[in-house]
């Protein structure tokens, strides 16, 4: 539910910043800045959900989600609030909400493989992606024309009320997810949190073709970014529409990548053609990605759209599931906290350049799409094409990886 409210928010926060503003630079310092928690906090939240109740990781995460969007919105129904103030709140709730994901994520992403079976593991993803995609497409579709009847301070409330719901069903779950298997006691002290921090990094450092799959994540997202960033600027200047036209634009994205999801559950690839699937949804991912800035027609800008969700859904669950079923259960959560780290580590350096290339090219959106295509297959390819990647994602259990030294006086969870 959090998610619905979620994509109402970043819908009203790009076009209200448009209309108030028209500064892409300003729209890609935005994003940027609510990129950034993601990354600096992503391991801490890792290690976190390796030492906490993840239920309760959720049901805080979208408590103070809730508060900030709520206030937010009755700063703005005052109506005598400047546009600076505002646009600093914005800052301020953006930046928020970024170290909230950075808790949220790798909570409930850890915790999926220990309630279903390994050969179950798969559809569980898919249908959890598919809940959530389903969310963001009603919230995309639904946002824009909300926006152009009630504007942005409404939409913002209504995300606000949409989180503290979200907590309200979590805390329904507690009790079960307080029999989590795969964790210790909380330990305490820095140099526990350290120690428990470099397990996941030797993790991570010494799994073999693991890195290489990671980066290529990262660096399809740093040039995804451009294209979300200049996304509005896109439609009203090539497509000549509003609001309305871009919530479908990005609910097309989002429809895509439902039935990437529901493909990816039920097909049974594995070992070497699961490797080359893999890497070829990436691949393809990038010729829409190359190709939207040159669509004029509505109709042919939402079916690119919905290719590149494709392509994207198809990856994004066979990556999930091929970490989830790689790591030791007492890892997990550190292991995606630091792969969520990594893989959003130039996501706010790209929001940034493409707000920058917007207003330097003078919103040339089809020089920048096609750059952010090209360069996008070839560092993926690069990436995912090497043998220790592609041996990696054939693997279905963990793989052995050498016993890190124990700090002194302390054993290292889960590689014991």
């Amino acid at each position: 539910m959090s998610q619905l409210g979620d994509q109402a928010f970043s819908l009203a926060m790009a076009f209200w910043v448009a209309e108030k503003t028209g500064s892409a630079s300003i729209m890609g310092l935005l994003l940027t800045v609510g990129g950034l928690p993601v990354v600096l906090l992503g391991p801490l939240g890792g290690v976190v959900a390796d030492r906490f109740p993840r239920a309760g990781i959720i049901i805080v995460c979208n408590l103070v989600g809730g508060a900030a969007l709520l206030g937010l919105s009755l700063v703005m129904l005052g109506g005598h609030t400047k546009v600076r103030t505002i646009l600093a709140l914005l800052f301020g709730v953006a930046a928020l909400l970024g170290a909230m994901r950075a808790f949220f994520q790798p909570a409930i992403v850890a915790f999926t493989p220990d309630l279903v079976p390994p050969t179950r593991l798969a559809a569980a993803n898919s249908l959890n992606l598919f809940a959530l995609q389903g969310s963001i497409l009603l919230g995309q579709a639904v946002g824009g024309l909300l926006y152009q009847r009630m504007g942005a301070p409404l939409l913002f409330l209504f995300d606000g009320a949409s989180f503290c719901y979200a907590a309200g069903s979590a805390a329904l779950i507690a009790k079960a997810a307080s029999g989590e298997a795969g964790r210790a006691a909380p330990r305490r002290g820095w140099a526990r949190f350290m120690a428990d921090l470099r397990d996941g990094l030797r993790y991570v450092r010494r799994t073999r073709g693991l890195l290489g799959l990671v980066l290529a994540a990262t660096g399809f997202n740093f040039f995804l970014m451009p294209i979300l960033v200049l996304l509005p600027f896109y439609v009203r200047r090539y497509l000549g529409a509003g609001a309305g036209r871009y919530g479908l634009l990005v609910a097309s994205v989002s429809a895509g990548s439902i039935l990437g999801f529901l493909i990816a559950g039920v097909w049974k690839i594995q070992g070497k053609a699961r490797s080359w699937t893999v890497l070829l949804t990436l691949l393809l991912a990038a010729v829409p990605l190359a190709a939207i800035g040159f669509v004029r027609h509505p109709v042919g800008a939402l079916a690119t759209a919905a290719a590149l969700g494709l392509m994207l859904g198809l990856f994004n669950v066979s990556m999930m599931t091929i970490v989830q079923t790689t790591t030791p259960s007492a890892l997990r959560g550190r292991v995606l906290g630091l792969i969520t780290t990594l893989t959003a580590a130039l996501m706010p350096l790209g929001m940034a350049a493409g707000g920058i290339a917007g207003d330097l090219t003078g919103k040339n959106i089809p020089l920048i799409y096609a750059s952010c295509g090209a360069f996008s297959f070839v560092y993926s390819l690069l990436a995912m094409g090497r043998r220790s990647t592609l041996d990696f994602m054939a693997q279905d259990r963990p793989p052995a990886v050498p016993e890190p030294a124990a700090e002194e006086g302390a054993q290292a969870p889960g590689l014991r």
